[in-house]
């Protein structure tokens, strides 16, 4: 197993954003965490960042895959530095502290079946040497005492950055892109780092929904505003 995957029971005596001292395991300290772009306003199903609380326009003319959405942050500093470091300057460390974040916000609620990681193509894990997405999924498993699955879905397709294309290349970008294996569970959570137009969690979602009934979340850490 890879050693980023799952050896990540650091405990901080610094917080990694001022660099002072802090008691806390997550290593962002209680006033850092105050100060964090935590999401205020947001669409109710997708969790777009906006200026009201009601459903907005693509959610309105389309009902989603999913049943909901759950984000904490919107993509601003320090986060969205953090993010960058994690994904593309090889510091998955940082992603426990936001792992311990997601559980405490989560905290109470309803306990799914299994997290499921958004996986990445074999030749992108083999290139970054870790998925941020399976590492905050096992983070946030262990603290809240859920089951995570790492070999249920996977990405069978390598494909360009989805950040780098419009709304229809990236639906045309992730076609056909992903493959599940059968399994059994009532309430599952799909997770990864960044939810941006919500290309990926949905084309996902007609891979992982086994029946009707099956209740299919989202969290991720980051919800960005589309026009970004």
């Amino acid at each position: 197993m890879n050693k980023h995957q799952d050896n990540y029971r650091l405990f901080f005596s610094q917080c990694i954003l001022c660099k002072g001292r802090t008691k806390r395991t997550q290593g962002i300290c209680s006033e850092c965490v105050k100060d964090l772009p935590w999401i205020k306003h947001h669409c109710p199903c997708c969790f777009l960042p906006q200026e009201h609380d009601h459903l907005c326009q693509q959610c309105s003319a389309k009902t989603p895959a999913f049943q909901s959405v759950t984000a904490l942050f919107d993509y601003q500093f320090p986060v969205n530095q953090l993010i960058a470091q994690i994904k593309y300057h090889d510091k998955p460390v940082y992603m426990a502290a936001l792992a311990e974040l997601m559980a405490r916000h989560l905290s109470n609620a309803p306990r799914p079946d299994v997290l499921i990681p958004v996986p990445l193509h074999r030749s992108r894990l083999r290139e970054r040497g870790y998925n941020q997405a399976e590492i905050l999924a096992r983070g946030v498993g262990r603290q809240l005492s859920i089951p995570v699955r790492c070999d249920l879905l996977s990405k069978t397709r390598a494909t360009a950055q989805q950040m780098s294309l419009d709304r229809r290349s990236r639906q045309k970008n992730l076609k056909a892109a992903f493959e599940c294996r059968p399994y059994s569970a009532q309430h599952i959570v799909l997770i990864d780092d960044v939810m941006t137009t919500g290309t990926t969690v949905r084309e996902i979602c007609k891979y992982l929904r086994q029946s009707p009934q099956q209740v299919i979340d989202v969290w991720v850490l980051v919800r960005t505003a589309e026009d970004r």
